[in-house]
């Protein structure tokens, strides 16, 4: 069941809350400042939403790629880089699985849990080919929800109840796909009659480190984001990886 990203964000999610203005910048300046001494000359940005990272590092010379695949989130980092005339930042309207630049970056972000939105299967895809643009001694930098933890903690909820864009929804578990490694979500609004099938990739430390110790990355440090919950992780490149067969 995949999820239609733009409906999702324009209807459960705010997606102007991406946006390069707002508060949520804060938190990705913390964060850039939190792990500054991993970020190198080159950065590429997996999931990069407004592209609210690019505007930051751009003040310190670096360059810049984002990759969305939701149109709403690349509209509003490419206005805004007009609007700024930010020569550095670059932004790519793709599936990240079929993103692949004859590049090399420094370093890889995929940052506020926009794992959610992609299982381990087409991690390793991405995976794929990041390798293929990253360079010796690069660093990824992840931030993602401990699902397994949040389980085993019973803090996990099965119902939630929120307000978004003036509208009452309601968020249910609806089931689980145990091969995709997916849970499987329905969110509905009472007043509007608007509904939603999505999915939530289940992601955990174990199941992130086997992968990405596979293809060749060693976690250097973690750090716990008890905000929402989170956990970040960097990645160092250390050696040659071994290809996955992947049949999903």
């Amino acid at each position: 069941m995949p999820t239609d990203i733009r409906k999702y964000y324009r209807t459960a999610d705010k997606y102007k809350r991406y946006h390069p203005e707002s508060e949520r910048r804060k938190e990705i300046e913390t964060l850039y400042n939190t792990f500054k001494k991993y970020f190198g000359r080159k950065i590429l940005d997996i999931c990069c939403g407004g592209g609210i990272l690019g505007f930051i590092v751009e003040k310190d010379g670096k360059s810049y790629v984002g990759v969305d695949i939701n149109p709403d989130m690349i509209s509003l980092a490419k206005e805004y880089a007009r609007k700024t005339r930010a020569k550095k930042c670059r932004f790519y309207l793709v599936d990240a699985k079929n993103f692949l630049l004859n590049e090399k970056f420094d370093t890889i972000t995929c940052l506020g849990n926009a794992l959610c939105h992609i299982n381990v299967f087409d991690w390793i895809k991405i995976m794929e080919n990041i390798n293929k643009m990253s360079k010796k001694r690069a660093y990824i930098i992840l931030e993602y929800r401990d699902v397994v933890k949040l389980l085993y903690e019973k803090q996990w909820k099965e119902v939630m109840v929120y307000e978004e864009n003036n509208k009452k929804w309601v968020d249910l578990l609806s089931g689980a796909d145990l091969k995709r490694g997916e849970f499987l979500k329905f969110a509905f609004s009472p007043e509007s009659n608007e509904t939603i099938e999505f999915t939530h990739a289940i992601w955990s430390p174990f199941i992130m480190r086997a992968v990405m110790q596979v293809l060749g990355w060693e976690v250097v440090e973690e750090r716990e984001n008890p905000k929402w919950q989170g956990i970040i992780e960097v990645y160092k490149k250390e050696k040659k990886h071994c290809e996955f067969l992947i049949s999903n």
